[in-house]
């Protein structure tokens, strides 16, 4: 919108504002009643104002005919969450931060620690989603809600790694299985979590003859009722199971699935 120098000056006058001119520039003195005038975006409000918002000339809002184009990376991410929602799981975003008393539960070391904390709780880099999801899961728990399924594909942090940065998929079930008419509700088990992995693994369209499962997952894992997926390049796939009973005594949640979902492994 194209407005005379001379209607500029003339309302500007009017609404007490002083104006000296130095070239093609102004030197604007608002009144000094007047206080929230600060900026150059202020004093144009005030112009527009009384010269008449009516006299903007309208515009269509552009929009692109252009399809939007996701690589690879961006399409598996995108067809892994919608397998997990299709199997009743909510996505979620936590910190990506945690509590170094949650490291230590979890026998995590050397971690990245936070200079300036936003928090005493969130004082490292996590290592690990599923600390975060306990402390969810916990909170929901607390207010009632005893069925929680929830998943996330986001960073963790490593000061051993080269990038110190690398992006998981982990999830976790809490409670009761979905009410059906053919079956009787029951808590999750490990075999809840094993088919959310196979389920991922078969939309990566990677076959069962390409991975085999072990029992080497992490010690925070119940010995007996867990595993771990590895690929034939022997390259490390995920971990599934229950989580370790001593640590259940401090969170008071059962089950867990913590799987790999950058380029390397799938």
């Amino acid at each position: 919108l194209k407005i005379s120098d001379k209607i500029i000056q003339s309302i500007l006058n009017k609404l007490g504002f002083k104006i000296s001119k130095n070239g093609s520039k102004y030197k604007v003195f608002p009144p000094t009643w007047r206080h929230d005038i600060e900026n150059e975006a202020d004093i144009i409000e005030e112009i527009v104002r009384i010269y008449g918002y009516d006299k903007i000339p309208s515009e269509s809002i552009y929009v692109s005919s252009e399809k939007e184009v996701n690589n690879l990376c961006q399409t598996r991410e995108l067809n892994i969450k919608r397998s997990l929602i299709q199997r009743g799981l909510t996505e979620t975003v936590t910190w990506s931060f945690m509590s170094n008393k949650n490291a230590e539960i979890f026998g995590m070391n050397n971690n990245l620690e936070i200079q300036n904390p936003i928090s005493n709780d969130l004082d490292v880099m996590r290592k690990s989603i599923i600390p975060n999801f306990l402390d969810a899961v916990r909170y929901n728990i607390d207010n009632g809600e005893e069925k929680v399924c929830l998943f996330e594909l986001g960073p963790i942090f490593d000061s051993k790694s080269e990038n110190n940065q690398q992006i998981f998929l982990s999830g976790i079930r809490c409670g009761q299985s979905k009410k059906h008419w053919l079956k009787k509700e029951r808590p999750y088990d490990i075999f809840d979590v094993k088919l959310d992995l196979e389920t991922i693994l078969r939309r990566c369209k990677l076959p069962p003859k390409s991975y085999v499962l072990n029992n080497d997952a992490p010690s925070y894992y119940h010995p007996k009722k867990s595993g771990s997926i590895n690929f034939l390049n022997k390259s490390k796939g995920g971990f599934f199971g229950e989580v370790h009973p001593d640590i259940t005594k401090k969170f008071q949640i059962i089950y867990l699935l913590n799987l790999i979902t950058n380029q390397a492994c799938i």
